[in-house]
């Protein structure tokens, strides 16, 4: 049986990660909130970039480039961006779970290379099909502007 000793410091224990975890909380919260603050921020500037490229692809000619040329799609290449760690809700499962619908509705017929941005995603997919594309992990040590640049390369 346990005594009244070992109660109180349990409860003081547990006390104690109660107030840890509400710190973490609201940490979690403050980013959360900037981050979403910074992609609010960031729907101007796409918008008016869509307006641009929109735009030039009108004007310049199809054989200006490869990549404006209209052809008939036998190949789709999907990039999934998941998290290279655990902890955040259900970001990577529905990640994978919209990437399993794409691949289901586009898929008659047509190969879909994946290209696996994040250790998650390549886990569930190394798991699940035996073949995938490009896999770019461990991207927290990568600056966010040289990984872009070398996904893009690759990509076109």
């Amino acid at each position: 049986m346990a005594t009244l000793k070992i109660i109180r410091k349990r409860i003081t224990s547990i006390r104690n990660t109660q107030q840890i975890t509400k710190a973490m909380k609201m940490v979690s919260a403050a980013k959360l909130r900037r981050a979403q603050e910074a992609a609010l921020l960031a729907r101007p500037y796409a918008d008016k970039m869509n307006d641009i490229l929109t735009n030039l692809s009108a004007r310049v000619s199809r054989s200006a480039h490869p990549l404006l040329a209209t052809r008939e799609e036998k190949r789709i290449q999907l990039v999934l961006v998941t998290s290279d760690r655990g902890l955040c809700g259900g970001y990577n499962a529905n990640l994978v779970r919209a990437a399993e619908a794409f691949i289901r509705t586009h898929g008659g017929g047509k190969e879909i290379l994946l290209a696996l941005v994040g250790r998650k995603g390549a886990d569930y997919y190394r798991r699940r099909r035996g073949e995938t594309g490009e896999r770019y992990l461990n991207f927290l040590s990568t600056p966010a502007e040289e990984l872009a640049a070398v996904i893009g390369e690759k990509l076109i």
